[in-house]
């Protein structure tokens, strides 16, 4: 499970961010680059590649391996790989960008999505001219002096061996102390998906930083939107309650280890045993105040019913009698019947839980008493005889 798709199915995740974090309101003003077809994803990867290439000419660089390259072994994937790397080595010598460069940033992509999402395969390769026009504008938006590292520069970070925790978590980019993700967006609000993305990755980060023991390093995090040429830089000591991190990555960690499938070693096994045990026992106090809840509301409800409930059943047990007198042998069952109708008269004028609980009260009662006016109704003949 990637870290995306955590966070989209962790409501847990989502609601510890936002009950400790306030996510910050930003705009990044109107759109400079429109898109020119409906390939909105396809595009946005490889703009990713493309604002890479840029920062790698600009900056000396750390990289990881493509995720294109993962598909490396097969035919058609290793020609359009061979070729962008080749067009990206005369690139970064003379900074010139070409539109074959571009074209390859889309084939990447192509491939990408295939990687990312298992289908697609049969688009592997094909280009829409006017997706280049849009990468060119992308391109030309870019202002270099925004992605200039001063110390270091790591593309397509994956936090070590915070790894472990998730299968899949390759932000876009660390310049110095910001981790930037780029958004190749036509809307230009700063959402909480983005926000919950960006805590993510620092959360990850700092886990990896505690495992080497060294310290944490990101002190800001970013947004590049592409389509608005603008970025948008928060720092983390504004955003984040010092005091507050350790039970934030903490309880950050545990959702990890319940959260995602995979072989834990016995400690994990240990420690998400005790986790699942303490929420089990947060869930059966919950349950049991709701109860004592409804009890409590319940009981109020029915003192208040109690003297029509009186009332009501004396008349369903005199027209019980009625009836077994103008018939001494009615069946029962009909008895049963007859005494349910009139208590029935009283339970559709009730309402919510205190209905459900009369209703299967009566209708274990109805029969009892039913019986007590038969056998009555023997006693008093025979004492008459």
């Amino acid at each position: 499970m990637s870290l995306t798709s955590f966070i989209k199915g962790s409501q847990e995740y989502r609601d510890l961010i936002r009950q400790n974090l306030a996510k910050p309101k930003f705009n990044a003003g109107s759109m400079r680059a429109e898109p020119k077809t409906l390939n909105y994803g396809l595009v946005g990867t490889a703009f990713d590649y493309l604002l890479r290439f840029k920062i790698e000419r600009e900056n000396k660089c750390e990289t990881t391996p493509w995720i294109a390259s993962r598909l490396e072994h097969y035919p058609l994937e290793e020609k359009i790989i061979f070729e962008a790397r080749s067009l990206l080595s005369k690139y970064l010598k003379t900074g010139k960008m070409t539109d074959a460069l571009m074209e390859s940033a889309l084939k990447l992509a192509t491939i990408d999505n295939v990687v990312r999402s298992g289908q697609g395969a049969d688009q592997i390769g094909i280009v829409d001219p006017l997706d280049l026009v849009d990468l060119s504008n992308l391109y030309g938006l870019i202002d270099a002096g925004k992605f200039k590292s001063k110390q270091f520069c790591y593309l397509n970070p994956t936090f070590g061996m915070a790894l472990e925790l998730v299968n899949g978590a390759d932000a876009d980019l660390i310049i110095d102390d910001a981790l930037i993700d780029i958004k190749t967006t036509i809307k230009p609000d700063f959402t909480r998906p983005y926000f919950e993305q960006l805590i993510g990755y620092y959360l990850l980060h700092v886990i990896d930083c505690e495992h080497r023991n060294v310290p944490v390093s990101i002190q800001k995090l970013g947004i590049y939107f592409s389509r608005h040429g603008c970025l948008f830089l928060m720092t983390v000591a504004d955003l984040i309650d010092e005091s507050k991190l350790p039970s934030i990555v903490s309880a950050f960690r545990d959702l990890l280890l319940i959260s995602i499938p995979r072989e834990l070693t016995d400690d994990e096994k240990a420690k998400k045993a005790a986790i699942l045990k303490i929420k089990a026992k947060e869930k059966a106090k919950a349950a049991r105040k709701e109860r004592n809840e409804l009890d409590k509301a319940t009981i109020a409800a029915f003192e208040q019913l109690k003297p029509q409930w009186v009332e009501q059943w004396n008349i369903a047990r005199k027209a019980g009698e009625r009836a077994i007198e103008e018939n001494p042998n009615i069946e029962i069952n009909d008895l049963i019947k007859i005494i349910d109708e009139k208590i029935n008269e009283f339970l559709v004028s009730i309402h919510g839980v205190l209905v459900h609980l009369l209703r299967f009260w009566y209708k274990q009662s109805a029969s009892r008493v039913a019986r007590n006016i038969v056998s009555q109704h023997k006693k008093s003949h025979l004492l008459k005889a």
